[in-house]
């Protein structure tokens, strides 16, 4: 599985919670702060981008990074807040 940071910005709080119910259908995701969060998967950050830009509007922003390092957050479970 890879594992993801997702940082998102919309412009209406439907448009925030349509891109929440995309981000926690994966297998791992925890919220980590305000429109950020983490996520594991299999899938691509091509594929996640595509299923999240049409969501956030024409005036919101999506960035999908990959994480390649251990990180202290990395093995977790499903989680609406990461503490």
């Amino acid at each position: 599985m890879q594992s993801f940071v997702i940082v998102y910005n919309t412009s209406s709080v439907v448009q925030r919670l349509a891109v929440e119910r995309v981000i926690k259908s994966f297998s791992v995701y925890a919220h980590i702060l305000g429109e950020y969060w983490f996520v594991k998967g299999n899938i691509t950050a091509n594929q996640i981008y595509n299923k999240i830009n049409p969501l956030v509007g024409p005036n919101g922003r999506v960035i999908v990074v990959a994480v390649t390092r251990n990180a202290a957050w990395n093995n977790i479970t499903n989680s609406n807040y990461l503490y």
